[in-house]
């Protein structure tokens, strides 16, 4: 990865030469230029510090290579290398002169005759490299080295609360839609790339937009909708210049449009926690299944090939360890499906290059770094990353036909964690005067201090504690991937959950950070809490809610539920009777969408039902009442278990999303980790 890689400019030729440079330099010293424990430390030393001469390394390397190696490494691209040839050629001279003997003469030391033949070896190899490489280049079809080249960026947007959006193929119109700060309401907007100009399309609605995309005519936009009330998707059309949305297949997770224009393949949910890849017309007439799987196995960002003879799809592990699949390709008229190259994605969207020779996909690699862009060839090759920003991208793009153009929504991100006066909440104000990067779950210690998992440091997520007032943060732990913290009420550990082998786990250590122990072995454990004698840890897990004793021993299940991805975390009630958690279905029990449940924390059906609620749920301290967002995540209520009733505990009207919150350790406040990032279209011009 070269500087300007790793600061998310703009990439032209001197970025490869650079990464050659960083070839040429661990072949000739064993050793690699740029070195550090984590990636924000390898990216540190990329950005500000110089690599150790070669020669200083490995004292009998030709000097001339010394040079060659460090002028590939400069970090200032005008000081580098300009194009191949000219380090070709100068790695040619080298071996000319080495075979002379020349090169031994101009370096300091003798250099010994087999290391002399282990660098004539070297530099022959180095030499076909090139070669094979510009024979490569030129072999790459001219459509599939467009996501090779510079990404230009244009913002289309300044409203700053865009959720989706898509390019028309031909360029001309994005569609978009926007989040109502407070309500949560989104709206579907046009846009015309060259004059600006836009109308609204579609109201305001409690509706969730997802897979926006055009019609190969540009008359039509088709897209997912979710409505809030029942939360079933469904596959639905509107015309660009507006009018009545109207649904046209029922239960439709997402879809992908095929090229010509008059079929669309699409996911379905199916009774019996099944679901569908189905083809068929675009009115769903003569559908036609091609898969058939367990939900939580779906394929998913579908996409058609350019002759419409291929779909690719990721068929996605997701769990609560890391949400890691593998590409594949299923011929459309029927046959097996079959992998497209071997590597750890976490893919997000999916698009053919024009040449059917190659994909564009966002996706990350590991469970903790931002979405990237990458090209992956078709059927064979080695991924190719082709961005490095440190911010990332959405997971979610559209393209223009010939691929030149993308649409896509970038943050800006901004969060912090705010404290809300349970008698005031008029008053609530952030605990700290600069955003930091906070994981989204953080816990009180009994003396206030509050502890969280941030990448402040080292770029990994570790626990770290601050005090009340957001002020001396203090890296806590070493342990890598630490995430949603729970301090034990008596205060003498913290339960955390951790990744380690490819598995998240449930651990614990001490309040100072010491003696960190494993609690469980079963895999995909997240979200722990702790009872309120310090006895027990409650976690969440595939199909169920669990706990472990503190001290250690087997776990137990204390409700059996249907989910494997989007765990819901628990919340032990005061007096250790009762678990509160957000379920769909409890054993046998099927439940209204999103109801919160209280189960026995011994075990048994639910007690108790709340036909509505949100996925993070908390109690008070009297344990009569419970806490739960509204309004699209953007405020707080509370829920009077004995009556029904429901009440606003905060007032925010600024829109800002929750992300967490909990009681403060003396119960007088509430905390609220809130995310007050801006999202707005960006276009990304590929190519020169």
């Amino acid at each position: 990865m070269s500087p300007e890689q790793a600061r998310g400019e703009q990439l032209d030729p001197t970025t490869d030469l650079f990464s050659f440079g960083a070839v040429l330099y661990e072949m000739a010293t064993g050793e690699r230029p740029f070195q550090g424990s984590t990636t924000a430390l390898v990216f540190h030393a990329i950005l500000s510090q110089l690599p150790v001469s070669p020669v200083e390394l490995r004292s009998d390397l030709p000097r001339e290579l010394d040079h060659i190696i460090n002028k590939a490494l400069e970090k200032d691209r005008q000081a580098r290398y300009q194009h191949a040839s000219e380090i070709r050629a100068d790695l040619t001279r080298l071996k000319r002169d080495t075979e002379s003997g020349r090169a031994a003469m101009l370096s300091k030391s003798v250099i010994r005759p087999r290391r002399r033949r282990q660098i004539l070896i070297g530099v022959f190899g180095i030499l076909a490299l090139l070669s094979v490489a510009w024979v490569v280049r030129l072999s790459v079809p001219a459509n599939d080295a467009a996501p090779l080249q510079n990404f230009k960026f244009t913002r289309l947007t300044a409203n700053g609360n865009v959720a989706e959006a898509a390019i028309a193929l031909d360029g001309q119109y994005v569609a978009y839609t926007t989040r109502e700060r407070g309500s949560g309401k989104e709206t579907l907007w046009i846009k015309q790339v060259s004059s600006g100009s836009e109308i609204q399309i579609a109201p305001p609605a409690y509706t969730y937009y997802s897979e926006l995309r055009f019609s190969k005519d540009g008359n039509l936009i088709y897209y997912v909708g979710w409505p809030f009330n029942t939360g079933e998707p469904a596959f639905f059309k509107i015309p660009v210049l507006g009018g009545i949305a109207r649904k046209v297949i029922d239960s439709v997770s997402e879809f992908a449009l095929s090229p010509e224009g008059g079929q669309v393949a699409f996911i379905k949910q199916l009774p019996n926690d099944q679901a569908a890849l189905i083809i068929s017309k675009l009115d769903g007439s003569d559908a036609r299944e091609l898969k058939r799987v367990h939900k939580t196995r779906a394929p998913g960002n579908l996409a058609w090939s350019p002759d419409s003879k291929l779909l690719a799809f990721s068929s996605s592990h997701l769990d609560a360890d890391q949400a890691f699949g593998t590409l594949f390709a299923l011929p459309v008229s029927g046959g097996p499906e079959k992998p497209i190259g071997n590597h750890p994605w976490g893919i997000g969207t999916i698009a053919w290059m024009p040449s059917g020779h190659g994909l564009l996909l966002t996706a990350v690699t590991t469970a903790i770094e931002s979405p990237q862009f990458w090209y992956v060839p078709y059927p064979t090759g080695a991924p190719q990353r082709i961005t490095n920003d440190l911010n990332g991208y959405p997971y979610g793009f559209s393209a223009t036909s010939d691929m030149r153009t993308l649409a896509t929504h970038r943050p800006n991100p901004n969060s912090n964690i705010w404290n809300v006066p349970l008698s005031r909440p008029e008053a609530a104000k952030p605990i700290s005067s600069a955003p930091r990067p906070y994981g989204q779950v953080f816990t009180t210690l009994p003396d206030g201090r509050i502890v969280f998992s941030s990448s402040l440091e080292t770029g990994q997520m570790e626990l770290w504690v601050m005090t009340p007032d957001g002020s001396k943060p203090v890296r806590l732990t070493n342990t890598p991937d630490a995430i949603m913290p729970k301090a034990s009420p008596d205060g003498r550990f913290i339960a955390f959950s951790h990744l380690r082998d490819g598995k998240r786990h449930i651990w614990r250590v001490d309040a100072d950070g010491d003696n960190p122990r494993q609690l469980t072995r079963g895999g995909g454990e997240v979200y722990p809490t702790v009872s309120s004698d310090s006895k027990w840890v409650v976690y969440s897990a595939r199909y169920g809610v669990w706990k472990v004793p503190a001290e250690g021993g087997d776990p137990v299940r204390i409700a059996e539920t249907d989910q494997v991805e989007f765990l819901p975390p628990p919340a032990v009630s005061p007096d250790g009777k009762l678990v509160a958690f957000w379920a769909d279905r409890v054993g046998t029990v099927s439940l209204p969408h999103s109801s919160i449940v209280l189960v026995p924390f011994r075990g048994g059906p639910p007690q108790t039902v709340i036909p509505h609620g949100s996925p993070d749920v908390q109690w008070t301290v009297d344990g009569n009442s419970l806490l739960y967002y509204v309004d699209a995540r953007t405020n707080i209520w509370v829920h009077q278990i004995a009556n029904g009733s429901d009440a606003p505990v905060t007032r925010f009207n600024d829109g800002g999303w929750i992300l967490w919150f909990a009681l403060s350790a003396d119960g007088k406040s509430l905390l609220c980790h809130r995310d007050l990032s801006t999202d707005d279209v960006f276009l990304i011009h590929v190519g020169n």
